[in-house]
């Protein structure tokens, strides 16, 4: 006679045998299916700055800001064995330096019986566009490509990239100084980086950097401070606050003298 603890054993071995052969057929009969779609992806502003990278070795490097369009179907790509898409789009490009860089710009998460109809216009990039030296600028090989990797209930999990690409150019955005002569005032220099001389009268009062638009200066107990915007903002000097890079416009460190203030 078998006993109690015979049979059971006997049953959960059964069972996870059969388990594991249903867990194989699940695999099986999706694995070889094409999860290629195909995208359109476009991009709107596009700019990029020569900054400092404080969060590495503080030199100066090349930091991309774009907007893109996206649209894309992804209805095709749910069957029984998919529970999740994880997106992500990625700038792909050639420098002298490294023959493949590739930088994650953006990212999303699609559940199960969430919209797979994506249709995205002017969106920002959820993550910083840097580049570790100056290979951005005037660069003709930037493509953008919308990859996922399939999340599936068993199984691998493989990364797909989609149907079609983007490619862009990115242009330095150079500030040009307005022409000032040389009787201007004293209290405007261009060539400086606009730190103010603080006195009773501004205290309180902050002030554009002249020569990097994503930091400003305060008077704070007569001394001038230097201060920088959030992440993708720059110094708007009309609303004396950071606004997104994309609404800055820029405007000539001084005002033009008018003919009759020229000596």
């Amino acid at each position: 006679m078998h006993t109690v603890l015979t049979r059971g054993n006997a049953t959960v071995a059964y069972t996870l045998s059969v388990l594991a052969c249903l867990t194989f057929c699940c695999f099986i009969s999706t694995v070889f299916l094409d999860y290629r779609v195909p995208s359109n992806i476009n991009t709107g502003k596009i700019l990029v700055k020569n900054v400092p990278d404080y969060g590495a070795s503080r030199e100066k490097h090349d930091l991309g800001f774009i907007t893109f369009d996206l649209e894309t179907n992804l209805s095709t790509l749910f069957n029984w064995n998919v529970k999740q898409l994880f997106l992500f789009l990625t700038a792909e490009y050639r420098t002298n330096n490294n023959h493949l860089n590739e930088v994650v710009l953006w990212d999303k998460i699609i559940l199960r019986g969430e919209n797979t109809a994506l249709d995205f216009k002017n969106i920002n990039t959820k993550y910083y566009f840097w580049d570790d030296g100056n290979g951005l600028r005037s660069n003709k090989n930037i493509t953008l490509y919308l990859s996922w990797n399939i999340i599936p209930n068993a199984g691998l999990l493989p990364t797909v990239k989609s149907i079609g690409s983007h490619v862009f150019v990115i242009y330095l955005a150079i500030l040009f100084l307005a022409f000032v002569c040389t009787f201007a005032a004293e209290d405007c220099n261009p060539e400086s980086d606009g730190k103010p001389i603080c006195s009773e009268r501004n205290n309180g009062m902050r002030f554009r950097n002249y020569w990097d638009p994503t930091k400003y200066w305060s008077c704070n107990d007569l001394k001038a401070i230097s201060n920088g915007c959030q992440p993708s903002k720059l110094y708007d000097e009309k609303s004396q606050d950071c606004i997104n890079w994309y609404d800055w416009v820029w405007s000539n460190p001084c005002p033009e003298l008018s003919a009759g203030e020229i000596f």
